[in-house]
């Protein structure tokens, strides 16, 4: 077996088809990287002059001298082949040793296990137990659990099946919210590169990330046709007329309480109604108002929000999504999620990454918001065997160590 650097068309032709492809993978995400600090090498594996592997390698210098490799998604490789593994883990230690590499860092997208969120249980897969064992055992360090988000990439993701999904098989809660009378005046439809920075608006307070590089994302997997930007229009006359029946509805039962109230002062559970409808229509009022203000302007119809996916074989990817924050009243989250599984259904791909979500399924998860709103879905959750780095030379990682210089790097 050998490792050696290839092309961007070898290694493209290779990751693209390939079963444990992922759009970490291909030279469009590298040419992204590359635009961030990050050097870009592609490397194949080969025995008896057979491909039989590659991987995307992103690599910096961290030190003077010393170098970390990172592959996003970890090699595309057949882990359980332990032949394959055993051999490929000692020439990638040789081939990076000979270019003062430290370690190469790698989050494979192997499942270890998949979550029953109701029961609270995890079904784990035997093989993927015991492969965790032996990459132990090859020099592979396991990291930190990631249970919040810690590692570079999620840990736990829900994934939609899209060949079931109807709504018969989603949250009722789920299916209401993203049927509500108010979506009758929100419209989903496709962006272009000119609406990344409206839409970026939308997303800067929940990302890491600069305007310029969400550009940049669409623009190199826009080659390819591998993305889309969904946005979501509002028509102001739909909405204004829909607001105003809902507030003439809410006065009319308002008024019933506060009759009810005036006999009965002292009872707690007609003062809370009454509370809970004051404050119901003041937010109305002020929607009303906000909507009002954009006719009197000529505004008709608005983009208010959007989400960002990535395609790749039969599999959608959830990059990120985002609202205009006049608008968090709206059941937007449940209407753009809906509408787009079916978008991408009827385009006939069978899987919808919804993207990480915690692995603490309790009610004390602080991210117990996300979590329920993406398993109102009813995806199936899967936990990936975690992320590992791979000793290339002990001695500089453990300077690296010692100096705070990895826990600088990538602990956020």
């Amino acid at each position: 077996m050998i490792i050696k650097e290839i092309n961007k068309d070898i290694f493209d032709k290779f990751a693209l088809t390939h079963i444990q492809g992922s759009y970490f993978q291909t030279s469009n995400y590298s040419i992204l990287m590359n635009n961030y600090k990050y050097n870009v090498m592609y490397i194949g594996i080969y025995k008896e002059n057979f491909l039989i592997g590659a991987s995307l390698i992103l690599y910096k210098s961290i030190a003077p001298l010393i170098k970390y490799g990172y592959a996003p998604r970890g090699f595309i490789l057949d882990y359980l082949n332990n032949e394959y593994l055993e051999e490929t883990t000692q020439k990638i230690k040789e081939f990076f040793a000979k270019k003062n590499f430290a370690f190469v860092k790698i989050n494979p997208e192997l499942i270890y296990s998949k979550i029953d969120t109701k029961n609270k249980k995890k079904e784990v897969i035997p093989e993927s137990k015991k492969l965790i064992t032996h990459m132990r055992e090859l020099g592979y360090q396991k990291l930190r659990n990631n249970l919040y988000f810690e590692a570079m990439l999620p840990k736990y993701n829900a994934i939609i099946n899209l060949k079931k999904f109807n709504k018969n098989n989603v949250n009722n809660k789920c299916y209401i919210k993203s049927h509500s009378i108010i979506n009758k005046s929100l419209k989903l439809k496709k962006g272009s590169l000119k609406d990344i920075k409206l839409f970026y608006e939308f997303i800067k307070e929940k990302s890491n990330k600069t305007l310029n590089y969400y550009e940049d994302f669409y623009k190199v997997f826009n080659k390819n046709d591998m993305i889309d930007l969904l946005l979501i229009e509002i028509d102001y006359y739909k909405y204004l007329e829909i607001f105003k029946n809902k507030l003439e509805k809410m006065n009319y039962e308002r008024d019933i309480i506060n009759k009810d109230f005036l006999k009965n002062p002292f009872n707690n559970e007609i003062y809370l109604k009454k509370a809970d409808y004051d404050k119901k229509i003041i937010s109305l009022e002020k929607s009303i108002s906000i909507i009002n203000k954009k006719l009197k302007q000529e505004i008709k119809k608005e983009i208010i929000g959007g989400i960002l996916t990535i395609k790749q074989n039969n599999k959608v990817s959830l990059i990120i999504s985002g609202i205009n924050k006049d608008f968090s009243t709206l059941n937007y989250k449940y209407f753009t999620y809906y509408k787009s599984l079916n978008y991408y259904k009827r385009l006939g791909y069978s899987f919808f990454d919804l993207n990480g979500i915690s692995g603490n399924f309790t009610e004390k998860n602080p991210y117990k918001g996300l979590n329920n709103f993406k398993l109102s879905f009813n995806p199936d959750v899967y936990e990936y065997i975690g992320e590992f780095d791979l000793i290339v030379n002990e001695t500089y990682y453990n300077i690296l160590w010692d100096s705070g210089k990895l826990r600088r790097e990538f602990i956020h």
